[in-house]
């Protein structure tokens, strides 16, 4: 019981890195895309 415990807390950080990840790098591309376009005028 402990074990599967143990199991879904990693997989749940797991999922919660992705997703902050994810987000991170949404708004990276979204500043670097700003950046581009702005030298690009």
């Amino acid at each position: 019981m402990i074990l599967v415990f143990l199991k879904y807390g990693m997989y749940r950080d797991l999922v919660i890195l992705l997703y902050v990840s994810f987000d991170l790098a949404k708004c990276i591309g979204f500043y670097l895309f700003k950046v581009i376009w702005y030298l690009g005028m």
